[in-house]
């Protein structure tokens, strides 16, 4: 038996993604939704990092609605409703990380570890409930960490695009050989070759 999902909302979905930190991925987010929203579109940016650092550049950490992660934890691991803090800017949605994404990392890695549907259903959950709001926005952002194994699959399997931030390092381009394999564990396939059919990962190197 197979497990598959109507990707036909996400495709607007973009991973930031490095397994390297301080290459710019959270303030890269911040930067494209804000602009983006300021420019009239709807915006969601999720932030999927323990740190939840994305909360000191758009000022809402430890406000009203900063719940650290929790509730999508919750919604990941148990299928609640994804509920985003609206308009962290005008047209700007956020759905916050921080310390209970930690929680997540726990609870999902097991599950992912199991062969069949349950390990496909798993490593799809971000995906499953991301797709139920995704219809409401023009722009979906995936602030992911950097070295949390699970957290990084469940983003490229949610993703129909993925940016990869790098510095001109010898560490930044180190982070790229993991985060290349992310595809292929998070999906379970390797991409063809060839033209992306619709709704298929594709990489575009700039």
């Amino acid at each position: 038996m197979s497990l598959t999902i109507d990707r036909s909302s996400l495709q607007r979905v973009v991973a930031v993604i490095n397994n390297k930190g301080g290459v710019g991925k959270t303030t890269l987010c911040a930067n494209i939704g804000g602009i983006l929203a300021e420019a009239g579109w709807r915006v969601l940016v999720i932030e999927l990092d323990p740190q939840g650092n994305l909360g000191l550049d758009l000022s809402y950490r430890d406000a009203d609605g900063d719940d650290k992660g929790s509730g999508l934890s919750k919604a990941v691991l148990f299928g609640d409703r994804l509920q985003p803090l609206k308009d962290v800017r005008q047209n700007l949605d956020v759905l916050p990380g921080g310390e209970h994404i930690e929680i997540l990392d726990k609870g999902i890695s097991p599950r992912m570890s199991q062969s069949g549907t349950e390990g496909t259903a798993a490593r799809l959950s971000l995906a499953t409930s991301l797709s139920v709001i995704a219809d409401d926005y023009d722009l979906i952002l995936l602030d992911c960490p950097p070295n949390i194994d699970s957290i990084q699959m469940l983003a490229v399997a949610a993703a129909r695009y993925i940016l990869i931030p790098a510095k001109a390092d010898d560490a930044s381009i180190d982070g790229l050989r993991p985060t290349a394999r992310r595809p292929r564990q998070g999906r379970g396939h390797q991409p063809r070759r060839g033209p992306p059919r619709r709704g298929e990962l594709r990489f575009e190197y700039v």
